[in-house]
């Protein structure tokens, strides 16, 4: 993408949300527009997978938030508390995908576990998903690992691999981090986001 682009498409989001959202949005609308560009294979056509990679690359533009959390705790409004458990929503489905693939993505690119250490972690992620919907009803005040966060980063990034496959993601890659690049002029203080939900290190 060239700069006019990447300009384009942050001076849209400006316009409708402040420098913290605009700046997320734009992470997700510029990897998008480079997935769909250098993916084209039928793979795609698929629905699910499509679906899959589409959440997985928006869960990864909205953790940039979350990742920057500190141990203070500091009040922020419950709709990131909200937004929080969604991304553990996101993490199960995104997962899920994987393991009924398994077989098709190991074959391509070799990996250190088994299809039965997936369904392990899909169940350890199925009973954080059940006890934060349940905390939810009753408060907004939540804490949740910055080790959770960084682990559903490294699936979300590891699942796009998988989808997009050993030849097209480094490319994807490489493209993305120049556009980066690029979005970097417009870093602002408030991607260090406040505390609360807290993180625990």
């Amino acid at each position: 993408m060239d700069l006019g682009e990447i300009q384009n498409i942050m001076a849209e989001e400006m316009d409708k949300q402040d420098e913290q959202e605009a700046l997320l949005s734009a992470y997700y609308r510029i990897a998008m527009k480079i997935i769909k560009k250098r993916f084209k294979s039928a793979a795609l056509s698929d629905r699910k997978a499509w679906r899959t990679i589409n959440d997985a690359t928006y869960a990864k533009s909205r953790l940039c938030f979350f990742l920057g959390l500190t141990q203070q705790r500091q009040d922020v409004e419950p709709a990131k508390v909200v937004e929080a458990v969604s991304l553990y929503d996101i993490w199960l489905e995104v997962l899920g995908y994987y393991y009924e693939n398994f077989e098709v993505f190991a074959a391509q690119l070799a990996v250190p576990f088994t299809k039965a250490d997936v369904a392990a972690a899909k169940r350890t992620i199925a009973k954080k998903v059940d006890e934060y919907h349940d905390r939810l009803e009753v408060t907004t005040g939540l804490s949740f690992p910055l080790f959770d966060f960084q682990s559903m980063d490294g699936i979300f990034s590891f699942v796009q691999q998988s989808i997009l496959g050993p030849e097209v993601f480094p490319a994807y890659i490489e493209e993305f981090n120049e556009a980066l690049a690029i979005l970097a002029l417009y870093q602002v203080k408030s991607l260090k986001a406040p505390a609360n939900p807290s993180v625990t290190h």
